[in-house]
């Protein structure tokens, strides 16, 4: 009897636990994503807030909504944003910010919304379109030598009117303006240091020392979103500019140290001369990593260059036996394509005004160049010395810092429009612009 009771239980359960195993899985809660803005394939310019608003049906309660813009690799190109909804909340609405794109001028996105239930995680996507806004013109900067170890900094806005000073300690000895994080960027002997400030308040956001053995900033060169210095130890360091964060070190030449860089769309061309002073080369690296492709043995001072036009060349203005030179030099197959030379004695300084046309402050004076021709053409217009030059491209404007005096010309009439004097030394003139 008992054998025959407990073999009636187990049969039971056995049945119980098959009908159990035979139920249909619970099916999982659908949610329901319902874009109302953007539209799909807005353009939007950037840096901007983009408004997102957007309804969800859920069955079942949210845990959570995540709202960003991403790439079409769906990397964020935003922040991410989190809202946590109570129970009642299924119209949404929420502002997203996006700063300037870094490596492309324009770039199609996705907003990108998460939503969370009890039982699945949802993704829906909207396309649209960011395109960074162009750059514009917010005034200009001015560094005046106090003394012998301080330097003194005057900002102005793009009235000409002082907005702000700031006192720095040590001769700064390199300034320049980092256009899409709006910091200027700033090198100074005794001490060496390399410091950025934010131009809208001046505040210190970063800064470094320099490399031991030899403690010295060569040069400092920024090109979005990378700011590349030269050391006295022989080598290059990129970083971000915004951060100051490194990126990559270039290889160390003992017995060199670089005095200048050249960016094209894929090579750094950088010039070294020897601790000696007797022999120069021109290094071409990889931009990406900094690694060396080619060397490139030649005496020649380099002063100022950049990317010829659409090709791979770039163009090198210098000094050989102090001549001023205009070279065209191609990094990927490591050869000279031409070379011309000047009439008008070693070049110090050089301003692009447009691709071809570039403003050469030479030993014989101030001299128009165009780079397709080889003509110079030499303006009517007379300093004493020349100590910096910058130009503005939004109003035509050229700013020529001499003696105490920052004198400021139209262009191209070279019309006095103003001038700045100082107590002292006006040393180094950044035009500041931002999106």
């Amino acid at each position: 009897m008992t054998n025959h009771f407990y073999r009636f239980i187990f049969s039971f359960l056995v049945v119980l636990t098959s009908i159990a195993g035979c139920k249909k899985p619970e099916k999982a809660t659908p949610v329901a994503i319902t874009f109302i803005a953007p539209e799909a394939s807005s353009i939007f310019q950037v840096p901007d807030n983009i408004i997102v608003k957007f309804n969800v049906e859920s069955k079942s309660p949210l845990h959570y909504v995540r709202v960003s813009i991403d790439n079409e690799d769906l990397v964020p190109v935003s922040p991410q944003l989190f809202i946590y909804p109570v129970d009642s909340m299924r119209h949404f609405e929420i502002t997203v910010p996006v700063g300037a794109l870094a490596a492309f001028d324009s770039m199609n996105c996705y907003v990108h919304l998460v939503v969370e239930n009890d039982q699945k995680t949802t993704h829906e996507f909207m396309e649209i379109k960011l395109r960074n806004k162009p750059f514009a013109y917010k005034g200009f900067s001015v560094v005046t030598e106090e003394d012998v170890n301080k330097s003194r900094i005057y900002v102005y806005d793009e009235h000409m009117t002082e907005t702000a000073q700031l006192p720095v300690i040590g001769k700064i000895t390199h300034a320049i303006a980092a256009r899409e994080s709006d910091l200027l960027i700033l090198t100074t002997a005794i001490p060496e240091i390399l410091s950025a400030y934010s131009y809208s308040d001046l505040k210190l956001q970063w800064s470094r020392d320099p490399q031991l053995p030899y403690p010295e900033f060569t040069f400092v060169q920024y090109h979005s979103p990378l700011l590349y210095f030269g050391n006295g130890a022989g080598q290059v360091i990129s970083t971000y500019a915004s951060s100051g964060l490194e990126v990559f070190n270039t290889s160390i030449f003992n017995s060199y140290y670089p005095t200048n860089l050249v960016v094209n769309e894929t090579k750094l061309v950088i010039a070294y001369k020897s601790r000696t002073g007797l022999s120069s080369m021109l290094n071409t690296c990889y931009r990406t990593t900094g690694a060396l492709q080619h060397q490139y043995l030649i005496d020649f001072e380099l002063v100022y260059g950049l990317q010829s036009g659409e090709s791979e060349t770039v163009l090198l203005f210098g000094n050989i036996n102090h001549a001023g030179r205009m070279l065209n030099f191609d990094p990927d197959e490591n050869q000279l394509i031409s070379t011309h030379v000047f009439d008008f004695g070693s070049i110090n300084r050089v301003v692009p005004i447009d691709d071809i046309t570039f403003l050469i402050h030479s030993a014989s004076g101030l001299f128009q160049v165009d780079s397709e021709t080889g003509i110079a053409m030499q303006i009517n217009f007379s300093v004493n010395e020349i100590e910096d030059m910058a130009w503005e491209q939004e109003k035509g404007r050229l700013f020529i810092a001499t003696g105490n005096e920052v004198l400021i010309l139209s262009y191209p009439g070279f019309n006095l429009i103003n001038k700045l004097t100082y107590n002292n030394k006006a040393l180094k003139i950044t035009t500041r612009y931002t999106r």
